[in-house]
């Protein structure tokens, strides 16, 4: 917008929108001028459009009367199916507005995060997920102060629905012990079809071990009131077949070893929810030992594991590396199903020796690692492991036929290091990608233009940017 030119308002996307003119998306700028009279506009051009199917109106301020006038819209249209919404004034108050006549809506996703939401709006946001008509399945509630007891509100509607939801995020939302131990509850006591669940609850620290424990519960023991509530309220083949958590973040959530044991435990115990977990993140977190549950691990359906920013160290690498490889000899059947592992900032740190003999236990650690699991993707950026420990990754690469991406950013590797991986990289035909951004690398055009020369089917990375 140029200098003293005044704010565009919405008559033009009002106008497309009565002309169903708009295309799929419409993104209403943080720039335009938007105030309760054009939001009631746009919520009426809504109403009558048949073509857009996503609203983006983040940013602008929304009052209880233009959030009733939208949530009637939404009422009456059968096209939209994504709707972001609010400012970070929007407040429960503007969300029960919204959700006052939600009969019969088709919205399938619902963003408000960072919208000064409370447990008190949860309620009404939980009657909407136990409507029999309800159509929601992805809803973003990230960065509200919710509380457990926000949470447990919402989690008693997932329990009640009919639809169980392909995406919750719960980032940053006050969540504690008791608000997972309601969604534990809601997840196995659902009567919800079949379904996938994305769930997301990083940054909420006050979890700990004893949150986690209560997320996956005691599911032969613990809820027997929660298999006669599914048992009164499906048949018994729908009960069966429950919706499951297929990707978990918990990330930032006060998880030492035995929270992370006993998510993995339940991922490896059939007829849990967790059971057809693929995709685990635990980063940032205080898990120096995994070892112990290494075996569990292979024995789970995982094929994606973030580690990173826990401080398992070179010792605690070597463990894990150990019994991965133990595993995958001891029962061939049993070998690990992980393909993506990440391993950045763990503290591993390499000693530069001239004689190299003091870099034997990363070899050994690394070496384990890659012949105990299938890897395609491995990431170690933050780890200090310098021009030895990266020469060691690229010799164990010559005869490596799986790693399709490998993450070595900011781990100390200067030009003459990156130089010497051409010609291991040349006698490896299988990787594909290879992130160096964050080292002291020289011009980096040069360097891209030697890997080309040695590799022309190798992605080199370099701060962001993929260059092939």
């Amino acid at each position: 917008m140029a200098w003293g030119q005044q704010r565009r308002g919405v008559d033009d996307l009002v106008a497309k929108l009565r002309a169903n003119e708009t295309g799929p998306a419409l993104l209403v700028m943080s720039m335009r001028k938007v105030d309760e009279s054009g939001l009631c506009a746009l919520a009426d051009a809504l109403a009558e459009n048949s073509s857009l199917e996503e609203l983006l109106c983040s940013g602008h301020s929304v009052s209880e009367d233009a959030a009733k006038r939208l949530g009637q819209a939404l009422r009456q249209n059968s096209t939209l199916k994504r709707l972001s919404v609010g400012c970070a004034q929007f407040g429960d108050a503007e969300l029960a507005a919204l959700l006052d006549a939600w009969e019969n809506s088709t919205l399938e996703a619902l963003d408000l995060e960072f919208k000064s939401l409370t447990a008190g709006g949860m309620p009404h946001l939980g009657s909407v997920l136990a409507q029999p008509s309800h159509a929601l399945q992805d809803l973003r509630l990230g960065r509200n102060d919710l509380g457990d007891g926000g949470v447990a509100a919402l989690a008693q509607g997932l329990r009640n629905g009919p639809l169980f939801l392909r995406n919750l995020e719960l980032n940053s939302s006050g969540l504690g012990v008791e608000g997972c131990r309601a969604l534990g509850k809601a997840l196995r006591g659902s009567s919800a079809a079949q379904g996938s669940l994305r769930l997301i609850l990083s940054d909420n620290p006050a979890i700990g071990d004893a949150g986690a424990r209560a997320l996956v519960g005691d599911e032969a023991a613990e809820d027997k009131d929660d298999a006669q509530h599914s048992a009164s309220s499906a048949s018994s083949s729908e009960v069966s077949s429950l919706s499951s958590v297929c990707e978990l973040h918990v990330d930032a959530c006060g998880l030492g070893a035995e929270g992370f044991a006993s998510i993995i435990a339940a991922s490896d115990r059939v007829g849990s929810c967790f059971h057809a977990l693929r995709i685990l993140a635990v980063g940032r977190n205080e898990i120096k030992e995994v070892s112990s549950v290494t075996a569990s691990i292979c024995a789970t359906q995982l094929d994606g594991l973030d580690l990173r920013a826990n401080k398992m160290g070179l010792s605690g690498l070597a463990a894990f590396g150990a019994a991965l490889s133990k595993s995958s000899q001891t029962d061939s059947d049993a070998a690990p199903r992980l393909q993506r592992l990440n391993l950045t900032s763990i503290g591993v740190s390499v000693v530069e020796d001239p004689t190299g003999a003091g870099n034997e236990d990363f070899r050994a650690a690394v070496g384990d690692l890659l012949q105990g699991v299938s890897l395609k993707e491995l990431r170690l950026m933050g780890n200090a492991l310098g021009n030895d420990g990266v020469a060691i990754l690229a010799d164990l690469l010559r005869e490596n036929a799986t790693l399709e991406t490998l993450g070595i950013g900011g781990v100390g590797l200067t030009r003459e290091g990156a130089e010497a991986l051409k010609t291991p990289l040349q006698e490896n035909s299988t990787l594909r990608t290879l992130e160096l951004g964050g080292n002291d690398l020289g011009d980096g055009k040069t360097l891209v233009d030697d890997f080309r020369a040695a590799r022309p089917d190798l992605v080199v990375a370099l701060d962001g940017q993929q260059q092939p």
